[in-house]
């Protein structure tokens, strides 16, 4: 990168670009913009009826997500909607799943779209001191059965 402001921008959409086939200009990332707008408004829209438990406000916050001065970038070959897709994802998996290990590696990929996806990992640091706050005041012996736990989902 010859330029500060490029720092912003990591390698996950043209490589995936790459992927899609060889053809130039900007069909492959309008593809990909695309699928990953539907994909961030859906895991969006799941997250929000989990967190809410409210199905009208669920879908108003949804819309307000995907019609926003902002959304132009949801459909351009931009990084926006990769990495709100597979936050969002991570978001849906670690806390309407209760995963940790399957919304770790969507995290990553969210940090190979944008830098600061890194701040991604201030959720699992969350879910993991909650977990193991919750284990501490169960008992020691929960505390080490999730401590061993924690060790495993980090480790797979």
């Amino acid at each position: 990168y010859q330029y500060e402001q490029y720092y912003a921008f990591f390698p996950l959409m043209p490589a995936l670009m790459r992927v899609l086939g060889e053809a130039r200009g900007p069909a492959p990332g309008l593809l990909i913009s695309t699928a990953s707008c539907v994909i961030m408004a859906t895991s969006f829209s799941r997250l929000s009826q989990h967190i809410l438990n409210h199905r009208g406000l669920a879908a108003t916050s949804t819309l307000l997500l995907l019609f926003n001065p902002a959304s132009v970038f949801h459909t351009a070959a931009y990084t926006e909607s990769l990495f709100g897709a597979l936050s969002m994802c991570g978001l849906y998996c670690l806390y309407c799943l209760d995963s940790l290990v399957l919304a770790t590696p969507l995290f990553m990929l969210a940090s190979c779209s944008r830098s600061n996806g890194i701040i991604s990992g201030g959720y699992l640091l969350h879910v993991a001191l909650s977990r193991g706050l919750a284990a501490v005041q169960q008992g020691p012996r929960h505390a080490i059965k999730a401590g061993l736990q924690l060790l495993l989902g980090a480790a797979a």
